[in-house]
């Protein structure tokens, strides 16, 4: 009742489950980028059968993960670790997030395969949060008592490492249990601006779809091109502006396409 308007930037309703949902997105998301590359004459030459590369590189580090030496991308100091295919998938998908990293996949997994793996180290010097900026037991104590009560993993062989660790996790983690009409989908009149990316490997536009069934005053935009988040986009902030302003979704009246 004190809600005057809503911005949703990567909607997910009440329905959504993390991480199945999220990596079954991921999932799917991946084979674009590898069916882009292979759309691209010069990716394809560079890259040659990239899923098939990736594959056989995940059975490999998982049936036997491989000691690695690298240099620390930011710090140049040296390092020695062991790489599993749960780190491989680790790294690889906060790269599906923006359509510029998801583009770098390919020759990321191509020069892995080939026990170059510090381009892969190299990325992760390019995120904005890092894990420690994440409160992990928080984030789980959530999760736990949310998006996995009651669930076992869903079958996603490339993303099996991930959904241990995440299922993994809650076994032997306290966490609460939410009431069942917790799940109920939300229903309301508030002026609610809903944004989506057409590449978004964890809120994909369908959940945006999904969310707006129950929200009578709603406006769904999805942005070609872009992943997770597309708020920072101009056009998107300039939409935004107008309806915060106005408090009315008449006002949202740009696609952004």
């Amino acid at each position: 009742q004190s809600i005057r308007a809503v911005v949703i930037d990567g909607v997910a309703p009440t329905s959504l489950h993390l991480p199945d949902d999220a990596l079954a997105s991921s999932e799917a998301e991946l084979r674009s980028s590898f069916a882009a590359c292979e759309a691209s004459a010069a990716c394809a030459r560079a890259t040659p059968n990239v899923l098939a590369t990736f594959d056989a590189l995940l059975a490999e580090l998982r049936a036997q993960p491989r000691k690695v030496n690298i240099t620390h991308p930011a710090t140049g100091k040296p390092i020695n670790g062991v790489v599993s295919d749960r780190t491989l998938v680790t790294l690889i998908w906060p790269m599906l997030y923006m359509p510029e990293g998801a583009r770098m996949v390919p020759s990321l997994i191509d020069q892995a395969a080939q026990g170059n793996f510090a381009p892969l180290a190299a990325t992760l010097t390019a995120a904005a949060i890092g894990e420690g900026d994440i409160a992990i037991a928080q984030r789980f104590a959530v999760m736990c008592a949310e998006d996995m009560l009651g669930r076992t993993p869903a079958l996603n062989p490339r993303f099996e490492a991930l959904n241990n660790l995440f299922y993994g996790f809650c076994k032997g983690f306290p966490h609460g249990k939410v009431a069942p009409e917790f799940f109920e989908a939300t229903a309301s009149d508030t002026p609610t601006l809903l944004l989506s990316g057409t590449q978004d490997p964890v809120t994909p536009p369908l959940q945006g779809t999904l969310a707006a069934k129950t929200l009578s005053n709603s406006k769904h935009i999805i942005v070609a091109g872009m992943g997770h988040i597309v708020s920072p986009h101009p056009c998107v902030r300039r939409i935004i502006t107008k309806f915060v302003e106005s408090g009315s979704i008449a006002a949202a009246t740009d696609t952004c396409e």
